[in-house]
């Protein structure tokens, strides 16, 4: 006699296994209401709690929206290019804490959407690409980023508990016109691309930032423009005295008159600026002099034992 095995004889680590190889549409669209014990694993696992849609058809968002508590909503993950219309179908969560939008594309779903939910949203991720658009034979870049400053200026003021910002770290088109007078919020967390070391300095010297901020990743953009990569001398750096982590990274792409010196490095992660840094990783380009520099440097033997990682883009200019 052949055994059969029904649904409810397969054990809790079957399904909690089994939805690791599922995406949380397929989860939800599955399992949810199926029955009371996969119902109970569901909310236990936290499906309800984070929720990523992107790969749903129109028709399949429309039926989740209506099966899920909405309430109890706290993620929220969109890839906008793969699910263009998300924005404007889901309703208010009043339990959003987080979210993180892809490849931006309309900026003004996601202005409204963000305001909507500006007093609980502590986590904001906004990424957005380049977009090639056909004409005729050819085609030619659009360029969505470069709106996105003015997204930021619009919603940044408002959202008095946001606590960790990540704008990507795109070398193409820094935040070159971005206020940064506009992080009203005491944030832990930025993850940002910028002009050049003037504007980080603005950053580090802000008052809103420079006691909270425990995590700095800075992307430089290329530049066409001959100037200083270094600190103003009349900007006296303040102390951050939370910051354990700090990123540097510059664009393969940089010129060597855009270069930073390691001097500028040493006085940006200095003991009385960055008095707990933990972790420095560095990605810069610098000239074939500057490693004797390096070799002299207190940074890898001050008290502090910082972990350094770094990748050095070497301008010869001998040649």
């Amino acid at each position: 006699m052949a055994l059969i095995t029904k649904l409810d004889d397969l054990p809790d680590l079957f399904f909690i296994d089994l939805f690791n190889y599922l995406s949380s549409t397929d989860i939800l669209w599955a399992f949810t209401n199926l029955n009371n014990r996969i119902q109970t694993l569901i909310n236990e696992r936290g499906y309800f709690r984070h929720i990523n849609l992107s790969s749903a058809r129109l028709s399949k968002l429309d039926r989740l929206l209506s099966i899920l508590p909405l309430n109890q909503i706290e993620t929220l993950i969109i890839d906008i290019e793969a699910s263009p219309l998300q924005l404007s179908r889901w309703p208010y969560l009043p339990h959003l804490t987080t979210l993180r939008l892809y490849r931006l594309r309309d900026f003004t779903d996601a202005t409204n959407f963000i305001l909507r939910h500006s007093t609980s949203l502590k986590h904001l991720t906004l990424e957005t690409n380049d977009l090639f658009m056909q004409c005729g034979s050819t085609g030619y870049i659009w360029h969505p980023r470069e709106r996105l400053p003015t997204l930021v200026e619009n919603v940044l003021p408002h959202l008095s508990a946001l606590r960790s910002l990540d704008l990507g770290q795109d070398t193409g088109f820094g935040l070159t016109t971005w206020n940064i007078t506009t992080i009203q919020s005491p944030l832990n967390y930025l993850r940002v691309s910028l002009e050049h070391i003037p504007r980080l300095c603005h950053v580090i010297t802000r008052d809103t930032l420079s006691t909270t901020l425990e995590q700095l990743h800075v992307t430089l953009r290329s530049s066409h423009v001959r100037e200083k990569n270094s600190i103003p001398k009349e900007l006296v750096l303040s102390k951050m005295i939370n910051l354990h982590t700090f990123t540097l990274v510059q664009s393969v792409f940089t010129f060597i008159y855009n270069r930073i010196e390691w001097s500028t490095i040493e006085s940006l992660t200095a003991p009385n600026v960055m008095p707990v840094l933990r972790r420095l990783n560095l990605a810069i380009l610098i000239a074939i002099d500057d490693f004797d520099c390096i070799n002299r440097s207190s940074l890898f033997i001050d008290d502090r034992r910082i972990d350094i990682q770094f990748a050095l883009i070497i301008a010869d200019t001998s040649l």
